[in-house]
């Protein structure tokens, strides 16, 4: 493990070219069900096992917001297929790259952006927003751990 594991220098990168000022990325939580086995002929504790099916919680980014910079995904009128809610693209959050690692950890696949909170107004206080991105489970999502030097 590096000595400096602080979250100082992660990225976020989206296929589809939008580029924001990220604060703070949460990646969520992965869970897989537990099945339970009851017998009728038992009065005991319920036994489990590991259910085949897992899932992974969306993720969320919260940015400053840019007022001059285009919505999060440009509108182009000559490109339909490009709008504020894009179709499925490649997600990739990249770890900062610790004391001793020749390059860093990636989270990787494809997913599509399922909410964006518009920012709040208040005194003294920065304009935030808020993507949440679902990966879609075609693709990924695959940890690829840092490497060392050889």
């Amino acid at each position: 493990m590096s000595a400096d594991n602080l979250a100082n220098g992660a990225t976020l990168t989206l296929s589809s070219g939008t580029s924001l000022a990220v604060s703070k990325i949460t990646t969520g939580k992965w869970n897989r069900e537990r099945v339970q086995r009851k017998l009728l002929s038992s009065d005991g504790p319920a036994s489990y096992r590991p259910g085949t099916i897992y899932d992974h919680a969306p993720i969320q980014v919260e940015f400053y917001w840019d007022s001059l910079a285009d919505p999060i995904i440009p509108v182009d009128a000559a490109d339909s297929s490009r709008h504020l809610f894009p179709a499925v693209e490649t997600v990739t959050i990249t770890w900062p790259q610790g004391n001793g690692e020749d390059a860093e950890a990636t989270l990787a696949g494809t997913g599509f952006i399922t909410e964006i909170d518009w920012p709040e107004f208040d005194h003294d206080t920065y304009q935030m927003g808020v993507l949440t991105i679902s990966w879609d489970g075609a693709t990924g999502p695959l940890y690829t751990k840092a490497t060392e030097p050889a």
